[in-house]
């Protein structure tokens, strides 16, 4: 659980006319000290609990939930729950470096991740892509679930990728990085060049070089009058 997450506490007791109240609390530390989360009425079987904001238990299991029924004597019977988590504090990650550009599948260095309570190995990581240099173009991570998972694109130019990562509570960090995809296949053009001027109506040789693999199913040929936009 979180901080600001509401958890439900659901008890049983038999009914009893001499029951007066139930007084529900809990603890962060095994059991060291207590806090009052509230005193129902003797008819209450199941109270909302609402998290504060900020709250974390000492360490990973060491929280606890009491709910004490009190009779109209002052006896006391006292329920306690398993042991479990609250956890308010996000990760902090560190996506590491990609030292581009790059031509074939690479992955980033240095990718570190810790949280307050949860080892890595508890926590979970998912890879997505921010931003492609073209519409067309393809990023595809090897592993999107891996700390240390390869990348490679289709086109050159340069690629976003974000790291999110979430510990056991749903707190979650997350980081970006981007690197220059530098493809040997992209079509090199030749003709026309920078600053060449074009007149309309007149036939113009495009002329490119390309790397030929033997699987071209085509060449599709684009202009754009607006600088690509």
């Amino acid at each position: 659980a979180s901080g600001g997450d509401t958890q439900d506490i659901d008890w049983y007791i038999p009914e009893d006319p001499e029951l007066d109240y139930f007084e529900i609390s809990h603890s962060l530390d095994n059991g060291n000290s207590w806090s009052v989360i509230a005193t129902t009425s003797s008819s209450t079987r199941t109270y909302a609990w609402n998290i504060p904001a900020g709250t974390n238990s000492d360490s990973s299991g060491s929280s606890i939930v009491q709910v004490k029924a009190v009779d109209i004597y002052s006896n006391e019977s006292i329920g306690p729950s398993p042991n479990f988590t609250i956890d308010s504090i996000s990760p902090v990650l560190d996506i590491g470096t990609i030292d581009s550009p790059i031509s074939d599948p690479t992955r980033a260095e240095g990718v570190v991740a810790s949280d307050n309570l949860d080892d890595e190995s508890e926590l979970t990581f998912t890879w997505s892509v921010l931003s492609l240099p073209y519409p067309e173009a393809t990023l595809t991570i090897e592993d999107v679930n891996a700390t240390s998972t390869y990348f490679s694109g289709n086109m050159s130019g340069e690629y976003e990728v974000m790291l999110l990562v979430s510990d056991r509570a749903g707190n979650i960090a997350t980081s970006s990085l981007a690197f220059v995809w530098d493809s040997e296949y992209d079509p090199v053009l030749i003709s026309p060049v920078t600053g060449d001027v074009l007149r309309g109506g007149v036939i113009t040789d495009l002329v490119w070089q390309l790397v030929d693999l033997g699987i071209l199913s085509r060449i599709e040929v684009q202009y754009s009058i607006d600088g690509g936009h």
